[in-house]
């Protein structure tokens, strides 16, 4: 575990959090092109609708289908040759004629008009596309040219017939059909001079009337209808009474016009037919004039008692479209909410809140013009009483206006707003576009109107409304975010802008909280809750992040910012995960390395979390390579070394520890690795194994703490093995090695006592190497002390009743005995006493060591007998009995050491000597 704290502590001195990073560019306000639509006075309160023509027949005929008229008009035709001219039955037959000419113009003029009516419809519904429809009269305007060619013919034939005046007033009148005005006034003036008493007359004048009104010369029309009203019989009377209201009117003789159309509706009271139509003009056209005069209650209680209720409403509307045409705003506004309230399922109701609504907007009264547009929903919408008692296609006709007069003020007001930089103005523009949003949910336009409220929230500040909206609309995917206008079917897509505007939003609105949370030092045992804002702004770069990959810059803001929230909110699984994808996707930036800095740290006390980590980013190239490869390669191995310390069995633990020094052989502690292993093996028994693990030690880390120890290891070993001339070599190196070590005379004292012990031409070197550095040391003294550990060790051997090693020790025992009673008998030159005196003091050590040296020889003998062992030891047995007897040596008497080296005595011996040694 050293290893790993030790790397880990390492990581930490450079820790350096991820850089905080939100990315929030200036965000530009909503583009709105709104064209305002000015309120403009209309005419219709001063100049009435355009009348139809002059014409008789537009009274006296009725639209109607008529079959067969060519047909009978050419039988008549021929009836008409075979008779005399100028009899009254030829002139009978003409005047038929005639009269199935001028119906048959009319009505084909009414199916030139309803088939004009068709295709202008469907052009309009076909979006107005090639050039527009033109109303064709070719047809009926050839019928009222047979109808001048046939009055001409009867009046030519007949000058003085009955009917004279009625056949030239035909004839003025398919004048004015074919356009020439001027000869069928002409006509009309001829004929009041020819037949001044006639009820035609009254006709004629009513026409010239006609003739100078629609040329708005309405004195000299007024003087015509006034004198049209002397033929009280004239088929046009009340026509002329109608029309003299209207000159009235444009004289601005609004009481006047009233007067006149009062007396029509009195006049015509329980007509029916063509009376009772002009009756119904007269009561709808007289608003007007109760308009001008602003007489409400008055007009209000007439229509009531003449049956006209169903002109009250046009009447106030009227009236209050005159109002407003005056500056009159608040006066016009109590005049149609009169109106809605006294007839509240008229089909002009939805008008008459629209006009309330452009009224308020006109003043400025914003908030009302939102209440009233709410009120314009709920009173005429597909749901309302009102659309249950009109029109399906007005009621459709209907909601489409509401949904334009709604979209029509909130993009206006926000227009505007932009325009002045005007907070109040931004408010009241939400306001409207929220009423949109409640009561068009479905529509087109909503992805449009909470694009456009993101941008007044963003504007107001309140980032987290905007990023909502803005969020909403990304969400509804790269092809479905379509911002459409009211007058385009080619919507524009937005997603792309959105998707920008909501990281910016999400950004601005976590900013502050972020600049606080990103001074928090993370503590990741107490992790702190991630805040409403911290979730929206990692969502909205998760979304992102998702939609637009390529956005380098941006998805590289996100990354940072996301991690960095998860990071210093001590939110460790995610911390950890946002690290590593920093790690890897900038690798070959400052940001990756901080990431890898600030990642380790936080699973170092979880080990499994801690490799995982280490192995991951291992793989990125840009880390394996560098210095933090380094130090993740040290976490590895330090996990490894640990999960080997852990291994229960010695031996195992001995072959992994040398297996890790292999596999990291430029491992710092790699020699400490090889020492465990050599002191696992020593333990396990493996004594060869933990011999060549020491000397890898001695020889590749010379100058590491546990080379000495290691060498000293070796010679003790080696010893205890009885490899005594070995043990001697190693004891020597490590004295010269680490003369300075206490263990260092030892040593040589060791060497030099293992020599004399094994009587070999190395003594003498060895010992005198000991002699210089320790002076004072007895050879006797020492020659004994090393028999008597010789033969202790010898002992534990025998004592294992191992027959093949038994002999070998047994022999070994009196090798040692047999040297040392040869040493005595060869004592050194001793200052004041002879050589002969010495060996004569020393003769019966010598000969108890003969006679000990014999005993053991004689054991070793019946041991080879008994249990039959036949080998090299066998034989050095024999040779040692010769010796010792005096007989002549037959074999080699050198000492062979044994080799005990993976047996199961090394272990015992190893443990014993060491035991010793201490």
């Amino acid at each position: 575990m050293r290893f790993l704290l030790y790397t880990l502590l390492l990581l930490e001195l450079a820790l350096v959090p991820v850089a905080p990073r939100l990315m929030a560019q200036e965000q530009k306000r909503a583009a709105l092109k709104v064209e305002e639509r000015k309120r403009a006075k209309s005419d219709s309160a001063k100049k009435p609708p355009q009348l139809r023509r002059s014409a008789v027949f537009a009274m006296q005929v009725e639209k109607k289908l008529i079959t067969g008229i060519d047909k009978t008009t050419a039988y008549l035709e021929k009836t008409a040759k075979s008779l005399p001219p100028k009899s009254s039955q030829r002139l009978q037959i003409l005047e038929r004629i005639l009269n199935l000419h001028m119906e048959q113009a009319t009505y084909v003029r009414s199916e030139e008009e309803r088939d004009f009516d068709k295709r202008w419809k469907a052009w309009q519904a076909g979006g107005k596309k090639g050039q527009e429809p033109r109303l064709t009269t070719a047809k009926s305007m050839g019928h009222w040219k047979k109808v001048i060619s046939q009055t001409s013919e009867i009046l030519t034939e007949y000058p003085r017939s009955e009917n004279a005046d009625q056949i030239t007033y035909n004839k003025a009148v398919a004048l004015q059909y074919l356009g020439k005005e001027k000869d069928s006034a002409r006509i009309f003036t001829q004929l009041i001079q020819q037949y001044p008493n006639s009820a035609i007359s009254g006709d004629a004048y009513a026409s010239l009337g006609d003739y100078y009104f629609d040329r708005n010369d309405f004195i000299n029309a007024k003087g015509n209808f006034t004198k049209a009203l002397k033929y009280k019989r004239s088929k046009r009377y009340l026509w002329s009474m109608f029309k003299l209201g209207w000159c009235a009117y444009n004289l601005q003789d609004y009481k006047g016009s009233l007067n006149f159309w009062k007396q029509l509706v009195a006049q015509a009271k329980g007509s029916t037919g063509q009376d009772a139509n002009l009756r119904e003009e007269a009561l709808r056209d007289m608003v007007y004039a109760f308009a001008e005069l602003k007489m409400i209650d008055e007009a209000i209680a007439y229509y009531r008692a003449n049956g006209g209720v169903q002109y009250i409403g046009p009447f106030l509307t009227l009236l209050a479209q005159i109002l407003a045409d005056q500056g009159a705003y608040a006066q016009a506004i109590s005049v149609l909410k009169r109106f809605q309230s006294l007839v509240p399922n008229d089909p002009e109701g939805a008008n008459a809140q629209k006009e309330i609504i452009s009224l308020y907007a006109a003043v400025g009264t914003m908030p009302k013009v939102w209440v009233e547009l709410e009120r314009y929903a709920l009173q005429y919408g597909a749901t309302s009483a009102w659309a249950k008692a009109n029109d399906k296609n007005l009621v459709l006709e209907t909601q489409n206006e509401i949904k334009d007069q709604m979209m029509y003020y909130a993009t206006l007001t926000h227009q505007n707003a932009i325009k002045d930089d005007n907070r109040e103005g931004n408010m009241e523009a939400r306001k409207g576009y929220l009423l949109f949003v409640k009561y068009f949910p479905k529509a087109r336009e909503v992805t449009g109107v909470k694009y456009y409220l993101a941008d007044i929230e963003y504007y107001l500040k309140d980032y987290k409304a905007a990023g909502r909206y803005y969020l909403e609309i990304a969400s509804l995917g790269k092809a479905n975010a379509i911002k459409y206008t009211a007058k385009s079917d080619k919507g524009e897509n937005i997603h792309k802008e959105v998707a920008v505007n909501m990281v910016n939003a999400f950004v601005k609105d976590f900013e502050p909280e972020f600049k606080v949370l990103k001074k928090e030092k993370p503590d990741f045992t107490k992790p702190k809750p991630i805040s409403v804002r911290a979730r929206n702004y990692a969502k909205a770069c998760s979304k992102y992040v998702e939609w637009y990959p390529d956005d380098k810059e941006r998805v590289k803001s996100c990354d940072i910012g996301v991690t960095d929230v998860f990071y210093h909110s001590a939110q460790k699984d995610n911390a950890v995960k946002y690290l590593k994808n920093v790690a890897v996707k900038y690798s070959k930036a400052k940001e990756g390395q901080n990431a890898v800095d600030s990642l380790i740290p936080i699973v170092k006390n979880d080990r499994a979390a801690l490799l995982t980590t280490a192995n991951f980013l291992l793989k990125v190239p840009e880390y394996r390579d560098g210095k933090v490869g380094q130090d993740l390669r040290n976490i590895q191995r330090g996990a490894e070394k640990e999960d080997i310390a852990k291994e229960s069995d010695v031996f195992k633990r001995a072959q992994r520890s040398e297996a890790q020094a292999r596999k990291y052989p430029t491992d710092p502690d790699v020699d400490k690795l090889w020492y465990n292993a050599a002191v696992d093996y020593l333990k396990a028994g493996a004594v060869q194994q933990a011999i060549t693990a020491y000397l890898v030690i001695v020889t590749k880390f010379p100058d590491k703490p546990q080379a000495k120890e290691s060498l000293l290891q070796v010679g003790q070993i080696y010893e205890k093995q009885l490899e005594y001339d070995k043990a001697s070599e190693y004891y020597t190196v490590y004295a010269k090695k680490y003369p300075k070590e206490k263990e260092a005379n030892p040593a040589l004292a060791t060497a030099c006592e293992l020599q004399i012990a094994l009587n070999t031409a190395k003594a003498l070197a060895s010992c005198n190497a000991y002699a210089e550095k320790d002076p004072s040391g007895a050879q006797y003294e020492n020659k004994a002390v090393g028999l008597q550990q010789v033969e202790q060790a010898l002992g534990r051997v025998v004592a294992t009743k191992d027959p093949y090693w038994g002999v070998a020790a047994l022999y070994q025992l009196g090798l040692a005995n047999e040297h040392f009673a040869e040493v005595l008998g060869n004592p050194p030159a001793i200052q004041g006493a002879s050589k002969e005196d010495v060996l004569k003091e020393l003769a019966p050590q010598i000969q108890g060591r003969k006679q000990e040296a014999a005993k053991w020889y004689k054991t070793a003998q019946d041991t080879v007998t008994q249990f039959k062992v036949y080998n090299d030891w066998s034989i050095r047995v024999l040779a040692g009995v010769n010796r010792i007897q005096g007989k002549k040596l037959t074999f080699d008497d050198y000492v062979v050491s044994p080799d005990f080296l993976g047996s199961e005595l090394a272990g015992s011996m190893a443990s014993s000597l060491k035991g010793e040694r201490q």
